[in-house]
């Protein structure tokens, strides 16, 4: 064998192309995301909820004001806004993640789990917002507004 052959052989695009492939393969198989891909993720489907969530509050401000009745647009809307983006999170996040089932179908594992996971959600932002609306409600109407909020932000 020459050994200009031998060099020739080992830099033949080819086989540095195919390389590359099988690393890169082998590294997706094999992936341990970090803090930054996770908070990425969370930032992902935070703007992914909040984007129509706003977006159908103020489509409901704007319809409050021009054509005002008994109900609320924007409480309204703002619900039906915060529908579709948890919906679009939940359609979006096993298809991003990989974590479907080879049919595409989520196990019932997972499904259980996201389950429990944004039936704690709710929960825990039906108290924030009730806690939020009884501050405002009572902060509007009594003797010392200051102090009913700044009070509000240090305990809660």
């Amino acid at each position: 064998m020459i050994p200009g052959q031998a060099l020739e052989a080992a830099t033949d695009p080819r086989e540095e192309v195919g390389a590359k492939a099988t690393r890169k393969l082998k590294a997706r198989r094999n992936a341990t995301h970090g803090v930054w891909y996770g908070l990425g993720m969370m930032g992902l489907i935070g703007w992914s909820v909040a984007t129509p969530t706003v977006l159908g509050a103020a489509l409901g401000l704007w319809l409050d004001k021009r054509y005002p009745g008994p109900h609320s647009w924007t409480l309204t809307l703002l619900i039906i806004g915060l529908i579709i983006g948890c919906l679009t999170a939940w359609r979006w996040w096993p298809t991003r993640t990989g974590k479907c089932a080879t049919n595409g179908r989520m196990a019932m594992r997972e499904l259980l789990l996201l389950a429990a996971a944004s039936a704690a959600g709710l929960l825990l932002g039906a108290i924030f917002f009730g806690g939020l609306w009884f501050t405002v409600r009572k902060g509007v109407s009594s003797q010392r507004p200051a102090l009913g909020f700044f009070s509000a932000c240090c305990c809660g």
